[in-house]
């Protein structure tokens, strides 16, 4: 018996490294993950920007005013975005139910931005993390809306609730 194994094994290793046989390892080609480049653009809408701490926007515990972004969206989700209107670094992903998660850097420096004027710091650097989920509409139209808190001089407890209202332009 202990020969008959022996054949039986030899016979399927000179089977498998014969001509035709595939030996490489095997590879995930998973097409179910979507393309989510579709989302790469342009997107546009409004930003509101409220107080929460000690400090007003220009005078105003309020202002509203139109948002302008390139979004480059990787088949994968990874995604970088173009602010038009803060001078700041986004980065995330957009998963595959349309969930964002962004990371926003903003280095507000004294005397170039007017809500950290009177801040003791020279510059500051802050880091934000916004979430939402894209909703779509009849296959073509996506919008999106995130807001999270944002510190511009933790000296001053300047403290901004800022929320984007974005759509995609088509």
């Amino acid at each position: 018996m202990k020969n008959g194994v022996a054949i039986t094994a030899m016979a399927l290793i000179l089977f498998c490294a014969g001509p035709g046989c595939d030996n490489s390892t095997p590879t995930n080609n998973n097409t179910d993950d979507p393309d989510l480049s579709f989302l790469d653009g342009d997107w546009s809408g409004t930003v509101t920007i409220l107080q929460t701490g000690a400090c007003t926007f220009g005078g105003n515990d309020s202002v509203s005013t139109s948002v302008d972004m390139r979004w480059t969206v990787a088949k994968s989700g990874v995604t970088t975005i173009d602010d038009y209107l803060f001078t700041c670094e986004w980065s995330g992903t957009v998963s595959a139910n349309l969930h964002v998660s962004f990371r926003k850097i903003v280095t507000w420096i004294k005397g170039e931005s007017m809500s950290i004027s009177s801040c003791p710091a020279d510059t500051v650097v802050d880091t934000i993390y916004y979430s939402g989920t894209i909703m779509e509409s009849d296959g073509t139209e996506y919008h999106l809306i995130m807001e999270s808190e944002e510190n511009w001089c933790p000296d001053n407890d300047c403290r901004f609730t800022v929320r984007y209202d974005i759509s995609k332009d088509e």
